[in-house]
């Protein structure tokens, strides 16, 4: 928990910065260009349709802060998606539901937290190798949660106990999506 951003899920943070990178790369190289992205499969086919646009007036520099930019956006959509797909019964394993998961208070913040530092770390060229990236993306994370202010873990634990029978019931057996209550 932090004081100033709530709730953190470092995992979400990670996975939507790491997807936001994936997609730069991927977005770079013909942007301006119609192109059909696809992406892994994760509750089921996914897909970005990107359509061509004009991009000869802008500058080298532009052009890959344009680029950072839609893949930062991109990557959180990704995200968003997954949560609004995994509520409404779609599975990555198909024996064990993810609805649980959906729509936790920490999630969807979490994933704008890492497309933000991703953002971050490309548009200020710290991402050209996949060492550099790891490197700069532990540093930004490290001092973005410092700047959000982190409690000890014993608050963390109290103010997750508060939330109980509220946001989520812990008197719930998983896989019941209804752990969360809103």
């Amino acid at each position: 928990y932090t004081r100033k951003g709530g709730f953190i899920d470092l995992a979400h943070v990670r996975d939507t910065a790491d997807n936001a990178l994936a997609l730069f790369y991927l977005i770079k190289p013909k942007l301006g260009q119609a192109q059909s992205i696809e992406l892994p499969s994760e509750i089921g086919h996914r897909t970005f349709e990107l359509e061509e646009f004009d991009i000869s007036h802008l500058t080298a520099s532009e052009r890959w802060e344009l680029a950072a930019s839609m893949a930062a956006r991109l990557a959180f959509t990704m995200a968003e998606a997954h949560e609004i797909s995994q509520w409404h019964g779609y599975r990555s394993f198909a024996l064990w539901t993810e609805a649980v998961s959906a729509y936790s208070i920490e999630d969807l913040y979490s994933n704008m937290l890492g497309a933000k530092i991703a953002l971050a770390v490309l548009t200020n060229n710290l991402a050209m190798t996949k060492q550099q990236y790891n490197y700069h993306m532990t540093a930004w994370l490290a001092s973005t949660l410092e700047w959000l202010e982190p409690v000890p873990k014993e608050q963390t634990n109290a103010l997750f106990r508060a939330i109980d029978g509220n946001w989520w019931d812990s008197n719930e057996a998983l896989p019941n999506k209804f752990v969360l209550l809103q």
